[in-house]
């Protein structure tokens, strides 16, 4: 079933098309990718599904329902939740007061507690792997480690739709190759629809399960992660050569 469908999506800032004509299916449960080179109009693309842009023409459905007319507020009670390029936590507080302000929708967390030992927050701290820090203010985390207490704090809000902007930017090889073994238990265990915008195409071979390719605003290509990743035109404007076999091919199912 579709949760997500974006019709001839175009955004336009001026004279300039941010986003143009973009068609995009999400399936309820599906871990979809979206990548291109900086200036593609991915992140304009994410605003205007949360709210944050105004479509100049074109159309978008959560579940059936029309809401590219919603304001950002509606649009996150219908169960769209996103993360951000740079981490947005109050960084002056701990993490388990960032959870505890995170909370006001827990149902997620009980459901997740019959899986997982202890409360509804420990089994949240715990899958994201943050429950040995629950005592750290946020400031004296390392990037990889509180950009798990972002993704902790957006699935307090249980979304039935998460958008997640970059969310290995600024990490090493190390805590990228944590981060992919964290957004798949976080997919599964908590029965999630995920779209995720991502530079690194090892995450996304290891993650997604179906990709989206944007360059100048327009669709390039879609596919398997290494259907996209030999695709000429994703080749030539983002990729510089080919995805060997087996790296981009390790797709989820």
């Amino acid at each position: 079933m579709t949760l997500l469908e974006v019709v001839d999506a175009t955004v336009r800032f001026g004279a300039v098309r941010a986003v143009e004509g973009v068609n995009m299916e999400v399936d309820a449960g599906a871990f979809v990718g979206v990548i291109g080179p900086n200036g593609a109009g991915k992140t304009t693309l994410f605003n205007a599904i949360t709210g944050f842009a105004r479509l100049a023409s074109g159309s978008i459905s959560l579940n059936g329902r029309t809401i590219h007319r919603l304001p950002p507020t509606a649009r996150a009670r219908h169960g769209i939740v996103r993360t951000f390029q740079n981490v947005g936590l109050n960084k002056s507080a701990t993490v388990h007061e960032n959870l505890l302000t995170a909370q006001s929708a827990g149902t997620l967390w009980r459901e997740l507690t019959g899986r997982r030992s202890g409360t509804p927050l420990m089994a949240m701290a715990e899958m994201t792997g943050v429950a040995h820090v629950l005592g750290s203010r946020v400031a004296d985390l390392s990037i990889g480690v509180a950009k798990n207490v972002e993704l902790a704090c957006a699935l307090a809000r249980r979304p039935r739709l998460l958008l997640l902007d970059e969310p290995s930017s600024g990490l090493s090889p190390e805590e990228t190759n944590r981060l992919g073994d964290v957004l798949l238990d976080v997919w599964r265990e908590a029965d999630l629809t995920i779209l995720m915008i991502e530079h690194d195409m090892e995450l996304v071979g290891q993650v997604v399960q179906r990709v989206y390719a944007l360059n100048f605003g327009a669709l390039m290509a879609s596919g398997s992660p290494a259907e996209v990743a030999r695709e000429p035109a994703v080749v030539d404007a983002y990729l510089g050569e080919p995805v060997p076999e087996g790296r981009s091919s390790q797709v989820v199912t």
